[in-house]
């Protein structure tokens, strides 16, 4: 029964979780660290809306409005992505979803330093604002060396 139940977990933990659940993050680069200033370069407007709010929520970061004033720069796009197919009778439609990205870049050598992912979904309307949150906490932890 121990083994059935032991099965049963590893694999809902395995369905679950994130793939590298439990890797440990490379640790965000100096350059961002020490970053003071960011540019925040165009892309849809509600997704600049968000990292320019979420940013000013932080308050880590001053936005400027020329990229040559900047330290790091924040560029969002969006992108299809692919996550298998659905069958509906003999047809298979591949499942696609709408996925924004953050990236920030080192303003003076385009060296990207760090960049997240995440799909948007009408039940989560904001992966921008929710990707900055998860650069800010990974800033923070670094910080206090966790």
């Amino acid at each position: 029964m121990r083994r059935i139940l032991s099965i049963l977990l590893l694999s809902f933990l395995a369905v679950t979780l994130p793939t590298g659940a439990f890797a440990r993050k490379a640790p965000i680069p100096a350059e961002l660290m020490q970053a003071k200033t960011v540019y925040i370069q165009s892309g849809p407007t509600s997704d600049v809306r968000q990292c320019s709010e979420e940013l000013t929520k932080w308050g880590r970061l001053k936005i400027v409005s020329d990229p040559k004033d900047a330290d790091v720069i924040v560029r969002i796009g969006m992108n299809t992505g692919s996550s298998g197919y659905t069958r509906t009778g003999n047809v298979l439609t591949p499942n696609t979803s709408l996925l924004i990205t953050v990236e920030i870049v080192q303003a003076s050598t385009q060296k990207a330093l760090w960049s997240g992912t995440q799909s948007w979904s009408p039940f989560r309307r904001t992966p921008t604002k929710n990707l900055v949150k998860e650069l800010r906490k990974r800033v923070e932890e670094q910080e206090k060396g966790g």
